[in-house]
């Protein structure tokens, strides 16, 4: 545990904001040049692919990196854990790749859907060679940063220069399959030829041990991504029963507010290695590294959803330009997610997770998520963008609630949910209620963006020095120590 949390913290923030910073600068641009029609059919085809995706991948990501971490030190027990690893990871890559070709060529009617569905093969098969969980557990943050900066931005300058007009696509959808190729075989030969801390070996591969850990990874499958179902889901019948038109909307209000979601919530993906560890060597400090990672989250969120409130308009002005301001009442609802998120990460993916009581969060995923499809099923005449986000929002809220009384009560960890810390951050947020009185001297919609952000955080910032809120002020003592 020489790597601490506050500079894994930093890389996945500076990642993160690299990582999120360039699509911000190009999703504007590709929404722009594509029409909502194109764009709409090709989120739709990824909403597809995103179903197939789960089955490809199963739990496994999450999974890798808790019991890789546990044994990491042993390299004779990871690689023989990485060699098993492997073998359930192409095993349901090629099951998956068969139910979706399936799905393209016999239940896939329409030509342009088809043909992107098609190109997204490739981003399945790569899934195969996708070893970033690796990276992950011995929390080689610096090296996932350079490798992401660096694909990224060789993808993200192409869009620039390949992209330029609404029948550019399919150029659009193979850039992303570009990124994913460069990143995975970076990945694959930093973990296996560079730093050779695991390695594959077929002696390795014991049938009781594919089947353990495969039972195991299949009960963390829904623990991917929390708003996947819902939000996959969403798109999809938006396809089939409303028009691509509101898909495009949808998934644009969905690609802001999970670059503020990631952004936000950094602190926490890099916690898991070492809860995992806490939770079963030292009850204490494992809640008290909870309470800490509860704060520093809502640090982050709750300034960036009052923020996010208030901008709204301009926030979707300056990704979707004109065409898209139908959606701005999208936004205005998907952006509680944003705390949704938070609550549900803490509560699901860090304490449950970690825990290994996965199965209680699974249980009621899959039931909120049936609910959900049976909600807009019953609706499916009436289904608009906006509708169907406020009823996905509703039920992860009440999921969450009910996550939050499980943990109090079954599990007897006791998280303030408005302790100090949460009045600090909520009272360094109300200066941002000045922002329309401020919006009526500034008519350029860019520049009223900076001059809010920079204002808010000035004053965010300032607040907090004043009232002297712990996790803020451990942060920059950590930081002021590095540079001494």
């Amino acid at each position: 545990m020489s790597k601490s949390i506050t500079t894994n913290g930093l890389y996945k923030l500076f990642l993160n904001l690299f990582r999120f910073t360039l699509p911000a600068l190009i999703i504007p641009y590709v929404y722009r040049t594509l029409s909502p029609d194109n764009i709409g059919s090709v989120n739709y085809a990824e909403g597809i692919y995103a179903y197939i995706n789960s089955i490809a991948i199963l739990g496994l990501y999450d999974y890798s990196i808790r019991e890789l971490g546990k044994v990491r030190h042993d390299k004779n027990k990871a690689s023989e854990f990485f060699s098993n690893i492997i073998t359930i990871n192409i095993i349901s890559v090629s099951f998956a790749l068969a139910i979706y070709l399936y799905v393209i060529f016999f239940t896939l009617s329409d030509h342009k859907i088809q043909v992107i569905s098609c190109i997204l093969i490739a981003k399945l098969i790569l899934l195969m060679v996708n070893i970033e969980w690796v990276n992950e557990a011995y929390e080689e943050y610096k090296f996932i940063s350079i490798k992401t900066m660096l694909c990224r931005t060789v993808s993200l300058v192409l869009m620039f220069l390949l992209i330029n007009s609404k029948n550019d696509y399919i150029i659009y959808v193979w850039l992303n399959v570009l990124f994913d190729f460069l990143s995975s075989t970076l990945s694959l030969y930093y973990v296996l030829f560079y730093k050779k801390k695991v390695s594959f070996s077929l002696s390795y591969i014991k049938l009781d041990k594919v089947l353990y850990h495969f039972k195991r990874v299949i009960s963390t499958l829904f623990i991917i991504d929390i708003g996947f179902f819902f939000f996959s889901f969403d798109k999809v019948i938006l396809g089939s029963y409303s028009s691509t038109e509101q898909v495009a909307y949808y998934s644009l209000v969905e690609k802001i507010v999970m670059i503020i979601v990631v952004l936000s919530s950094t602190l926490t993906q890099v916690t898991l290695p070492r809860l995992s560890v806490l939770a079963s060597t030292d009850r204490i400090e494992f809640i008290n590294l909870i309470k800490k990672i509860y704060n520093a989250l809502m640090m982050m969120v709750i300034p960036m959803l009052v923020g996010s409130i208030f901008l709204s308009k301009e926030i979707m002005y300056i990704f979707g330009a004109s065409e898209y301001v139908a959606a701005v009442p999208v936004l205005n609802v998907f952006i509680f997610y944003i705390f949704i998120f938070g609550t549900l990460k803490v509560f699901g993916s860090q304490i449950l997770f970690a825990l290994n009581k996965e199965r209680v969060f699974i249980v009621l995923l899959v039931f909120f998520s049936l609910l959900n499809m049976a909600i807009k099923f019953f609706f499916k005449d009436n289904l608009s963008a906006y509708n169907v986000i406020l009823i996905t929002v509703s039920l992860l809220s009440l999921l969450s609630c009910v996550l939050y009384f499980y943990i109090i009560f079954v599990e007897k960890i006791n998280i303030n949910i408005f302790n100090k810390n949460i009045f600090i951050y909520i009272v360094g947020s109300l200066p941002m209620f000045a922002l329309n009185y401020i919006h009526t001297y500034i008519s350029n919609v860019y520049v009223f963006t900076l001059v809010a952000v920079f204002y808010s955080s000035l004053c965010y910032v300032f607040i907090l020095s004043i009232l002297k809120d712990d996790i803020s002020q451990g942060l920059i003592n950590k930081l002021a120590s590095r540079f001494r």
